[in-house]
């Protein structure tokens, strides 16, 4: 399963569903595009001139609908969350956005997860979520964050650090996910490659 610049190999790979891609989920975020209300004036539009306080309107901007993670993974006892970024290629990744986003993308996956388990018209989908509800599972959330990297200055031959720590990574996230930051895992293909790390997936570069 390809993800931006990433392919994801799962040992299950029946249970692995790209979620932010489903049309249900996608149906669903444009319906949570609402409008704004005034609080001046009640008007859904809150034109400038029938309203003296649009300048400081705190319901100028329409919400942004519903982010869903890319991929949905179940295994035996576990729901994983899956989002992926690769800013390799990026010399000053906007790290606050990217915390942010990430951080919204786990949450309205959850809703998400409980509402197209109802409404989907893809059976499939919707067994496989139905599932996930109801079976005694635990959840972790992933987070596969590439980083740029750069010499280090004391000129080492071959050697190099990461713009951005994982560990910085997961502290400014656990922070956004609060009593959630438990099930949180900051990883990339680096991390992923050590012996003792155990994820029923494999992370490669995409061909």
């Amino acid at each position: 399963m390809d993800v931006d610049s990433l392919k994801f190999t799962f040992e299950l790979p029946e249970n692995a569903k790209k979620f932010d891609a489903q049309k249900t989920f996608q149906q669903l975020s444009t319906a949570f595009q609402l409008e704004c209300e005034c609080i001046q004036c009640g008007s859904h539009s809150c034109p400038k001139k029938e309203c003296k306080d649009y300048s400081i309107c705190k319901r100028q901007k329409k919400n942004e609908g519903l982010k869903g993670v890319d991929v949905l993974y179940k295994t035996s006892d576990c729901l994983y969350l899956i989002e992926a970024k690769d800013y390799r290629k990026e010399s000053t990744p906007p790290i606050d956005h990217i915390i942010l986003e990430v951080a919204k993308k786990f949450r309205d996956t959850l809703f998400g997860v409980w509402c197209i388990g109802f409404i989907s018209a893809d059976e499939s989908c919707k067994d496989f979520l139905k599932k996930i509800r109801m079976e005694d599972i635990s959840i972790k959330f992933v987070f596969h964050f590439e980083s740029p990297v750069v010499p280090y200055s004391s000129g080492l031959y071959g050697s190099k650090r990461k713009i951005v720590p994982l560990l910085d990574i997961q502290e400014k996230l656990a922070q956004k996910l609060g009593p959630m930051k438990d099930y949180l895992h900051v990883v990339d293909m680096d991390a992923m490659a050590i012996p003792s790390t155990a994820y029923s997936w494999k992370v490669e570069e995409k061909i």
